[in-house]
């Protein structure tokens, strides 16, 4: 098991790199444990580090996620709008590889 410091150290390693879906899982998985370990709430917040804000139904209930739980609806929901509306999944995809360039 890792130490509180070196978990910190990845989440420092992390934070400077470029925003992406696998780094986004890492940064959650570490605070996770750094929770874990030090004894505080074990439920990471999505809303920790992000600075995008909206008072919109979605927005406070995200907030106060779980990042693997949101991550789970979000991508069934994905699923779903593939399905039944290709073009806006397409739009959705290419907004979404346009924000991590």
């Amino acid at each position: 098991m890792p130490t509180i410091e070196e978990l910190q150290d990845a989440i420092n390693q992390l934070s400077d790199m470029p925003v992406s879906f696998d780094n986004c899982l890492k940064l959650s998985t570490y605070y996770n444990l750094m929770n874990i370990l030090s004894g505080e709430d074990k439920k990471a917040v999505f809303g920790a580090n992000m600075t995008y804000t909206s008072d919109t139904d979605f927005m406070k209930i995200a907030s106060q996620t779980d990042i693997n739980d949101l991550m789970a609806v979000v991508d069934e929901l994905f699923s779903c709008i593939q399905l039944t509306a290709p073009k806006l999944y397409d739009s959705a995809l290419y907004k979404l590889k346009k924000a991590n360039l």
